[in-house]
Order: structure tokens, then C-alpha cells, then sequence
């Protein structure tokens, strides 16, 4: 059982250049010489509660003459955030006002209740193994605006199945396989509009498949690399392809992202004999392709008749690189440094700059 409780009050007095202070429509807030006089604010105030139940269960079984294992479980998951946008008259207000644009502009609820259950079974044969699996969620949505007096409901089902294989190769070093279905569902404001009505948008879903090996050369190495491929038959991207505060969601459609990713790690304390435990890690990602393989035409205002099928994402960086190096005392303190490097990334489907 879980539950958690998180609370933000965020005042801040502009998130876009349409908004303040640079909302023209206000006499008092028409430029940046009013920032720190007459230009009112916003507050984000927001409340999050999350609960919920996942018992599991695991029973090792001989079917077929196998030695197996089956885990099976069940999962209710309860989300509810409340929203509210209060407008204040000043830079340093704390209450809705009562100016041109002041006072309550949100004032919502959004809920969801997801339902799941899983059923996975581990066949194993001496040096290799095949665990199928199947899973499936129940996700159902609901929106209220209390300004606008409406409420809307909507939801989504889906089967996942999967499976993986491993076969210890040689001691020490094992190659890992698999296919797994993924699914991603919307959020609520992205599914249901603030008028109750249901938006066109489906769960993301692709087909996921990987193939690796695992290996730990001597005590304290460990490597790893595998190849993946991710195809997708409705990625949901945002619909304005820059994002940006306000963007809503649209479905890209066929995706293709595969490549391949190495990482490694060592534990210093089996090679020196010091007070600390040194450690490294380093791992790397290159997205060889990410691309639009379906009929698609661009999000680009002004360019909707251009078709972007085999354009690169966006933002979907081809290198990604990130390294740590740390220590662990004998007495519960961990000290690390962390390093990342990301590659350049397109930011329309339309690959506008060459990168």
C-alpha cells in the first residue's frame, strides 16, 4: 500500500510572452516598466494525492517437468489533483485580485483510476529461460471545471503482452532477449477537454524488441550492451512539435526509434583496499534512427501540406552520454559527481537547421 500528499503554491508573474508582464490587454501591466509596480501575478496552486494497493504473489511449480515460476498481481491506483490559477493585482500578492485580468482563472479537478493486473510465468532449462507475460490496465478519467460548472469521463483498456529470454552464454556473462508490447496512456486534461468533451487521442502503443548481453568480466566489472528498437503506431507528440507551455497532444502516427546502448560500472573496493569504496559508472545511448515511417505531414503552422515522413523527431538527440564517479563511507555517506552530454536535436518535424 502507498499514498502520498504533495503541495505547490507557485507564484510567478510570467510563463509565456503572451501572458504577463507583457499582457497588453491590461492598462497596468502593458510593458516591463510596470514589472515590479502595477503588473499583477499568478499563482499555481496546486494539490496532488496519490494511494493505492499492489499485492503480488510468487509460487515455484514444476508444470511440464520445468522448474517455474509464477508471480501474479493486482494493482488500484487513485490520482487527484486540484487545481487552482489566482491572479493577483500586485508582484508580491498572495490573493486573487480584482483587476482587468486578476482574480480565479482555474479552478479544476482532474482524476484518475487505474485498475491492472499481471500474470508472468519463468520456464527454465538449466542455462536458458523464457518468461511470457501478459498485463492489463483499466484506466478510467475524469475532469471537472468548477468555473465552467462541466464534467467529463472517459477511459482506456488495453492487453500487454510480452516475453524475454536468457541464456547464460558462458559463466559470468549472459544474453538477454525480448518483444514487449508498450503502452502509455494520456493524462486526463490531455483526453478530456475543459468542457467535458472526450479528445481524439488514443494510448501511446508500439512494439518494443531488445537484444543483449550481460557480463561480469572479474569481481567489481560489470558491462552491459544491447541493440532496441521501438516501433511505435501512434506516438503522441505535442501538437504545436515546439511544446512549450499550453500545448496539447496529438498522435504522430507510425515512429521509428532503434540503436543501441552500452554501459559499464566499476566497484573500486575490489581492486584497492582503502577506508572509502570508490565507484565509476558510465553509459551511452546512440538513437541511430528516430523517424517518421507513416504518412505524415507537418504540425508547422503554415506548413500542414508538407510531408515529413522520414524526418527525425524532435527532440530525439542521436548521442547521449552520461558518467558518475563516487565514493561510499563506512558510515552511510555517499558522495558522487555526476556528468551528462546530450547531442544537438531538431525542434519541428520539418528539420529546419541541419544539425
Amino acid at each position: 500500500a502507498y499514498y502520498t500528499y504533495f503541495n505547490r503554491d507557485w507564484w510567478r508573474q510570467s510563463s509565456t510572452s503572451t501572458q504577463r508582464p507583457n499582457d497588453r490587454s491590461d492598462p497596468a501591466c502593458g510593458s516591463m516598466a510596470n514589472l515590479n509596480t502595477t503588473c499583477g501575478n499568478e499563482g499555481r496552486l496546486r494539490q496532488y494525492w496519490t494511494a493505492g494497493l499492489e499485492p503480488r504473489v510468487t509460487v515455484e511449480h514444476g508444470l511440464l517437468g520445468l522448474d517455474n515460476t509464477t508471480e501474479a498481481g493486482l494493482r488500484y491506483h487513485q490520482e487527484d489533483q486540484y487545481r487552482i490559477q489566482a491572479n493577483g493585482d500586485g508582484p508580491r500578492s498572495r490573493n486573487p485580485g480584482t483587476g482587468r485580468n486578476a482574480g480565479i482563472r482555474e479552478d479544476s479537478d482532474r482524476e484518475v483510476t487505474a485498475i491492472s493486473g499481471f500474470v508472468q510465468n519463468r520456464f527454465d532449462f538449466g542455462r536458458w529461460s523464457v518468461t511470457p507475460g501478459l498485463r492489463y490496465e483499466d484506466v478510467d478519467y475524469e475532469r471537472i471545471d468548477n468555473l465552467l460548472g462541466t464534467r467529463g469521463k472517459t477511459s482506456i483498456t488495453q492487453w500487454i503482452p510480452g516475453v524475454g529470454a536468457t541464456l547464460e552464454a558462458v559463466p559470468g556473462t549472459v544474453v538477454f532477449a525480448g518483444a514487449h508490447r508498450g503502452f502509455a496512456p494520456p493524462g486526463v486534461a490531455d483526453i478530456v477537454s475543459a468542457t467535458g468533451g472526450s479528445v481524439d487521442l488514443d494510448a501511446e502503443l508500439s512494439w518494443n524488441y531488445e537484444l543483449g548481453l550481460r557480463s561480469t568480466p572479474v569481481d567489481g566489472i560489470s558491462l552491459e550492451a544491447a541493440l532496441f528498437r521501438m516501433d511505435f503506431e501512434n506516438q503522441i507528440v505535442p501538437a504545436s512539435v515546439a511544446g512549450g507551455v499550453g500545448a496539447t497532444l496529438t498522435s504522430a502516427g507510425e515512429t521509428l526509434q532503434q540503436g543501441m546502448e552500452l554501459s559499464g560500472q566499476i566497484e573500486g573496493n575490489a581492486f584497492v583496499d582503502w577506508p572509502v569504496e570508490p565507484f565509476a559508472r558510465l553509459s551511452y545511448t546512440w538513437l541511430a534512427d528516430a523517424e517518421y515511417v507513416g504518412q505524415r505531414f507537418s504540425n508547422v503552422p503554415g506548413f500542414g501540406t508538407e510531408r515529413v515522413t522520414g524526418n527525425r523527431l524532435p527532440y530525439a538527440p542521436e548521442h547521449l552520454l552520461s558518467g558518475t564517479v563516487g565514493i561510499r563511507t563506512g558510515f552511510g555517506l555517499e558522495l558522487q559527481m555526476d556528468g551528462f552530454y546530450t547531442s544537438e536535436a531538431y525542434t519541428d518535424d520539418l528539420n529546419t537547421v541541419d544539425i
